[in-house]
């Protein structure tokens, strides 16, 4: 594997054991932060995330992942919460 691929790899993927795999999202949500107070919430029937509030130049984006990812809704975000 590419040195370059390795980067790539240790910044936009996650290893799941469950699969032995790693995971990379290639949609827009890889732009969003985890909150437990979000400042955006998916919609899944228009399919798109919606402002919860005004969202200020340069404030982070957020969601709350419990909400769409399995893994997170079992506590296994890939990372630590602190």
């Amino acid at each position: 594997m590419s040195v370059y691929m390795k980067e790539f790899m240790s910044i936009y993927c996650s290893f799941i054991e469950e699969y032995d795999a790693y995971y990379v999202c290639m949609d827009n949500a890889r732009f969003l932060n985890h909150s437990f107070t979000p400042n955006l919430r998916w919609d899944n029937t228009k399919k798109r995330y919606t402002a919860l509030k005004d969202i200020d130049i340069g404030e982070e984006l957020t969601s709350n992942y419990m909400e769409f990812d399995k893994f997170s809704k079992r506590g296994e975000f890939g990372f630590e919460i602190k």
